[in-house]
């Protein structure tokens, strides 16, 4: 899959930035990013149903979300497996699974546990399919993390991740050197910034087989929002600070993207990379391996 989202400067989801989302407890941001998830899911609902369609979930199967936060997918995975099913998220943030209960609809059966997706609190090949969506970029050990899903998902079920990748990252600027510089400080404060791209290799290490791999992107036409999202200010302090970058640079820089985006002219995008596959059937022969 390959396509593109469009944000305008009205529609674009109120952003926090993405460094709450390492450590959310931590920041007392809870409120914040569950808010700012519940939009984002409305915005990137396409992007998000796509992904759950390369679940192949059926009536009465199980499902997991790595990663779940404030629960905006688990409905959508509970209508699609029904009451007869099993749908269960984990997230490492306590606050956000406690705003998950709060969330989602009452009667809504679902099995809600804090835990770590580099060890999950699951028995071995308990789930017919699991899901991750823009978690892995905060992990630590992101291998070991797909190693897990791999290891909870039954033989022939499906394991989904989708994740961004910053190295694939853009803006329209008139400094080419200083969006290097700029990027650069962005991807150094999350563990894995290239993920999108790695999902890949991690999948065929972690045994999983029929690995596929899907492209979208997400075109941000609002400067103040993607400073929001990213931090560019921030990012921009940050690099002057180290001696990276020169404050007439970064102020020249800034001022440039200011003046495109009273023009109308401001544009940003983002990659994302939706990788799919199976856990490998025992003894399977002239078969597919998938469910």
């Amino acid at each position: 899959m390959t396509s593109t989202l469009r944000f305008s400067a009205t529609a674009q989801p109120k952003a926090v930035p993405l460094t709450y989302f390492l450590d959310v407890d931590a920041g007392c941001h809870a409120a914040a990013c569950a808010d700012f998830l519940a939009r984002a899911a409305a915005d990137f609902s396409e992007m998000v149903e796509h992904a759950i369609g390369l679940m192949h979930l059926q009536p009465g199967q199980s499902a997991l979300d790595v990663g779940c936060g404030s629960g905006t997918a688990l409905a959508r995975l509970a209508a699609v497996v029904g009451s007869s099913g099993r749908v269960a998220g984990v997230d490492t943030s306590r606050a956000l699974i406690d705003e998950a209960r709060r969330r989602l609809p009452p009667g809504l059966v679902t099995h809600l546990q804090q835990g770590s997706a580099e060890a999950l609190p699951f028995p071995d090949a308990d789930f017919d399919a699991v899901r991750a969506d823009r978690v892995l970029l905060f992990v630590p050990d992101a291998a070991r993390a797909v190693q897990e899903m791999a290891r909870v998902v039954r033989p022939g079920g499906r394991v989904v991740v989708t994740e961004t990748d910053f190295g694939a990252g853009v803006v329209d600027a008139s400094d080419p050197a200083t969006t290097h510089t700029v990027l650069a400080e962005l991807s150094a404060q999350f563990p894995h910034p290239w993920i999108g791209r790695q999902l890949r290799a991690l999948f065929q290490t972690a045994g999983l087989v029929e690995v596929e791999v899907g492209l979208q992107s997400v075109v941000g036409m609002n400067l103040t929002e993607w400073d929001r999202r990213y931090g560019i200010q921030d990012l921009l302090h940050a690099a002057v600070a180290g001696g990276r970058l020169s404050a007439a640079r970064s102020d020249a820089w800034w001022d440039d993207l200011v003046l495109r985006d009273a023009g109308g002219r401001f544009l940003a995008s983002s990659t994302f990379f939706t990788v799919s596959a199976c856990r490998r059937r025992a003894a399977v022969v002239r078969a597919r391996a998938c469910a």
